[in-house]
């Protein structure tokens, strides 16, 4: 398909094991759909608080883009799902400081990438919120000693999550960007 490819083999799994169906194009994408909202849920909560997190995902749970996306079969339906992981992981790990939610969050953002050709852009969105987090919730002062480690462990897991994606557009940058 000469494009990202983590959406075709969740559907080539389910329907492997659901044979091939409509039902078995549909199902990870409700699965993704279900799946996004304990994400997000934490993401809004460790950002606003329990009641704007439960209000969120409540609206977003019954929002007519959700339920589309959540019953599609469409490439684009992990898309929303590994971005909410992506974000939930990064700013459990500005709330922690653990290594591992900063190497989750990496894995989140390269399989963003690695879903549907419009999350190109969420690397430079996430970047761009992620120093409006920095410049409105923290200090500079010992921001690297602090969160250097963890954002190091980002950097790698992104970087070996990709690779393979990457390598491919590397080699063949026409036929990747062929749709785009």
């Amino acid at each position: 398909w000469v494009r990202e490819t983590f959406t075709l083999y969740l559907r080539a799994i389910s329907i492997g094991l659901l044979g091939p169906t409509p039902l078995a194009v549909t199902v990870p994408s409700t699965v993704a759909g279900i799946l996004m909202l304990p994400f997000f849920f934490v993401w809004a909560r460790r950002m606003f608080g329990w009641r704007f997190g439960l209000m969120a995902t409540l609206f977003l749970g019954v929002s007519g883009w959700h339920l589309v996306f959540s019953r599609t079969g469409w490439r684009s339906d992990f898309q929303p799902l590994f971005m909410a992981i992506t974000c939930c992981f990064f700013i459990r790990g500005m709330a922690t400081g653990r290594i591992v939610d900063f190497a989750l969050s990496g894995v989140g953002l390269a399989t963003t990438l690695n879903t549907y050709n419009g999350g190109r852009l969420f690397p430079v969105l996430f970047a761009a919120w992620v120093v409006a987090v920095v410049l409105q919730s923290w200090h500079w002062r010992g921001f690297l000693r602090r969160y250097g480690r963890g954002l190091l462990a980002m950097a790698i897991t992104f970087g070996i999550a990709i690779a393979p994606l990457a390598w491919y557009a590397v080699h063949n940058w026409d036929v990747f960007q062929g749709r785009a």
